[in-house]
């Protein structure tokens, strides 16, 4: 044997792995892995989560900003531009609010103006980019205002909505901590892929206010139904547009719920608050405090912070 292979009369052997000791390193890399991915993946969910709470607040304060120089919250219809136009010199969005003048012009051309990014909830993934226009792809905004417990159940109730009067803090009469200003809505695509972020049409009308309980139950089946919506038909988009259905949101169905018109009446259907954080939406309160309420919230509470001047308790 040539003697490089030999040292003080012993046979070297070279180093390495056997194959099971290189499939349990293998093994062990994997594990970690498994249970690293998913804490990362929840980290930057828990960091997209606070920096929405964080512009649902911004967005609050600039409503109450708005309301101390006018005397009255910002209409969601007109004041007389849409609400999410009013609101943009009371946060900082001067500049851009100069580039709109009147309130149709706003409508056509809202394709050509992307939202400030205090409108965008990071955890939405679909409003990450406006997509083709003519699929009613406009660019959204996350945030939609407290419309009430439902036109049917109690008239208008709310703060917000196209046929309601300008609203003053102090009419507000459950409470401002007790009151719901904002919440949260999913922009959806050109169609019901993102379910809760659709506007179904349901198929037979239900206005009388005995029914409600009745209209509750058929918006949150609509999707089972075969019923039809419009490809124009999404919530929070475009972030230009004053419409109900765009515009506000319902306390009568729970959070994450299922949106619809009341048989082709935009004023009389059930609009929900949506969001891709898991098992809750965030919501902010008149006094401007911001939450996350979760979809388990029971009927009366989740009733109880739509209402103004209800005289009910938000405690569950």
């Amino acid at each position: 044997m040539p003697s490089c292979f030999k040292l003080n009369g012993r046979n070297m052997k070279r180093p390495g792995f056997t194959l099971i000791e290189l499939c349990v390193v293998i093994g062990i890399i994997a594990l970690l892995l498994a249970l690293a991915i998913p804490a990362i993946l929840h980290s930057r969910e828990a960091s997209r989560q606070i920096q929405c709470k964080d512009r649902l607040r911004q967005v609050s304060l600039g409503c109450l900003g708005f309301e101390a120089a006018n005397r009255h919250l910002p209409h969601s219809a007109n004041s007389p531009k849409p609400m999410p136009v009013a609101l943009l010199p009371y946060l900082e969005q001067q500049s851009l609010y100069n580039n709109f003048h009147t309130w149709r012009e706003t409508w056509e051309t809202g394709a050509e103006f992307s939202p400030p990014a205090v409108y965008v909830c990071p955890s939405d993934s679909e409003n990450s980019r406006p997509g083709p226009i003519d699929a009613g792809a406009l660019w959204g905004m996350n945030y939609v205002a407290n419309a009430g417990t439902g036109f049917t159940r109690a008239g208008y109730d709310g703060l917000f909505g196209v046929a309601m009067e300008r609203i003053s803090l102090r009419q507000i009469r459950d409470g401002l901590s007790n009151t719901s200003l904002l919440s949260e809505c999913l922009v959806a695509a050109a169609d019901d892929s993102v379910r809760f972020g659709a506007v179904y049409n349901l198929p037979y009308p239900i206005y009388e206010p005995e029914r409600f309980p009745e209209l509750m139950d058929a918006v949150a089946s609509v999707h089972l139904s075969g019923a039809s919506l419009h490809h124009l038909h999404s919530r929070g988009r475009p972030w230009t547009d004053a419409n109900d259905f765009i515009r506000v949101f319902h306390h009568a169905l729970g959070p994450n719920s299922n949106s619809a018109f009341n048989f082709q009446s935009v004023q009389g259907g059930l609009y929900s608050t949506a969001s891709n954080h898991v098992g809750a939406v965030n919501l902010s309160f008149v006094d401007g405090s911001v939450t996350s309420i979760s979809n388990e919230i029971s009927p009366a509470a989740w009733w109880a912070m739509g209402s103004r001047d209800g005289g009910d308790s938000v405690v569950e």
